[in-house]
């Protein structure tokens, strides 16, 4: 039974029976991406898709293995957002609540940041591969929130066009709650 079927432009998402698995490395201190891996796998059809990359000097450097196909990336910082202001945080989708922690939190806040995703579809070269994209981050301010753990008020955060993310405002900034574009994750 598929619980959810979504497209977006020519990306594919649906509840298929697999497994993921993602694994990031960041700086605690100011949630500067280093390295990480990600693992797919749907037994409906019998494919895997693994992808690991790692920050460089001057880019990132992905490799993709999907059956008997083995790709190399190098996604040059000069190619990106991040050749108009090296300052720019690196964020990656599920890891991003909690990069994101490292920023002061005061409604109106607002910055840039970009965006990375290892392995999706690139139409300025009609095949799949990395993407940097520059996106806003901002703390649009207070509001009560529900999870399984209770009622509180979060800081609620959005990142990009569709992503939001809320840290409870009690704490040192924890992610509580995250629409990543499609589900909605409680964290606690």
């Amino acid at each position: 039974m598929i619980g959810y079927e979504v497209w977006i432009d020519r990306s594919y998402w649906a509840s298929s029976g697999g497994e993921r698995i993602e694994r990031a490395r960041w700086q605690a201190a100011d949630g500067r991406l280093l390295d990480g891996q990600s693992v797919m796998e749907i037994q409906d059809v019998p494919h895997r898709l693994e992808t690991s990359w790692t920050v460089t000097d001057d880019g990132i450097a992905v490799r993709s293995l999907s059956g008997d196909e083995d790709r190399s990336f190098h996604l040059p910082w000069d190619e990106t957002p991040l050749a108009d202001d090296r300052g720019l945080l690196v964020l990656i989708d599920l890891a991003a609540p909690w990069q994101l922690a490292a920023i002061t939190l005061q409604p109106g806040t607002r910055g840039e940041a970009a965006r990375f995703h290892p392995s999706t579809w690139r139409p300025a070269t009609q095949d799949s591969g990395p993407v940097i994209e520059r996106w806003t981050v901002t703390v649009a301010g207070r509001e009560q929130v529900t999870t399984p753990a209770g009622s509180f008020y979060a800081w609620r955060v959005t990142f990009g066009t569709d992503r939001t993310i809320w840290y409870d405002v009690n704490d040192r900034p924890v992610p509580v709650r995250f629409f990543n574009g499609i589900e909605t994750w409680s964290m606690q």
